[in-house]
């Protein structure tokens, strides 16, 4: 059995329990290769699925949907001579109903076999100004979120070591929270991609969010949003100066700095910088 996990993490969230299951596989002798969607070229892909048995994808949710950049990646999948069996996990912070089913609207073909799946809790990461939700810095806090997902991280390496079944998010109810919270992110998410910007006199034109965005949507010369947005705040959350906008408000220093993720995360490593 040789098993493959591809991976998107705006913030560190996902990064963290893909590394942990990584971990997990390892320790039981399991081949396991690690990939952030980021740094692979369609014939690296084509490879590495070749090479492997099982394939995993993890992935945040934002409003009960799948991030843009991981819809795309799904889609552009090679579709397969025979049934691959696959495991899906997203990473959330509150309830999102089918956040691994949703999955399945975008895998280019049926031979993608939805066989595992798993939810996991995770810190808050957004800390926009418009919002005001809340969230946390303590890295002590943070490690005992995680922490307390290692039961179900187990539980998924168990069941598709073992080859037995386990999906959740895949129920009627859980389909029916999906919608009714995908539903009007998927209605108003082309405006709100738009609303990102930067504050000229914060800004040091280091060109840090330029570099690290995964989709290319601050122009690198210029420093100006291009209206790709997939609201990731990776931007936002790790600008040095505080200086992006959301919805022309700034982040307010008197919260502390926005939630950079779980210790050891550097967006830069997610694109091989």
């Amino acid at each position: 059995m040789k098993i493959v996990i591809f991976y998107f993490s705006g913030t560190g969230n996902t990064w963290r329990i893909a590394q942990s299951l990584h971990d997990v596989f390892a320790s039981q002798q399991i081949p396991v290769e690690l990939h952030s969607i980021e740094s692979l070229t369609q014939g690296e892909i084509l490879k590495i699925i070749a090479r492997n048995d099982i394939v995993g994808f993890g992935y945040p949710i934002y409003g009960s949907d799948i991030p843009l950049i991981m819809q795309e990646f799904l889609k552009q999948l090679p579709v397969p001579e025979h049934p691959i069996p696959i495991f899906v996990f997203c990473t959330q912070w509150m309830f999102s109903g089918d956040g691994t089913q949703v999955s399945q609207e975008f895998f280019p073909s049926p031979r993608y076999q939805v066989r595992w799946s798993e939810h996991f809790f995770t810190p808050n990461n957004v800390c926009v100004s418009v919002l005001r939700l809340p969230y946390t810095t303590d890295q002590r806090k943070i490690a005992a979120k995680f922490n307390h997902m290692r039961k179900r991280m187990d539980n998924l390496v168990k069941h598709i070591s073992t080859g037995t079944s386990h999906r959740r998010g895949f129920g009627f109810f859980s389909k029916w929270i999906g919608l009714m919270q995908r539903a009007p992110f998927r209605k108003y998410f082309g405006a709100w991609r738009n609303d990102i910007g930067i504050d000229g006199e914060r800004c040091s034109r280091c060109g840090l969010c330029a570099r690290i965005c995964p989709v290319g949507n601050i122009d690198r010369v210029t420093l100006v949003p291009q209206a790709r947005c997939i609201l990731c705040v990776r931007c936002y959350n790790f600008c040095p100066e505080n200086a992006i906008t959301y919805r022309d408000r700034l982040h307010d220093r008197s919260r502390g700095a926005p939630y950079r993720g779980p210790a050891g995360f550097r967006p830069e490593q997610m694109k091989d910088l």
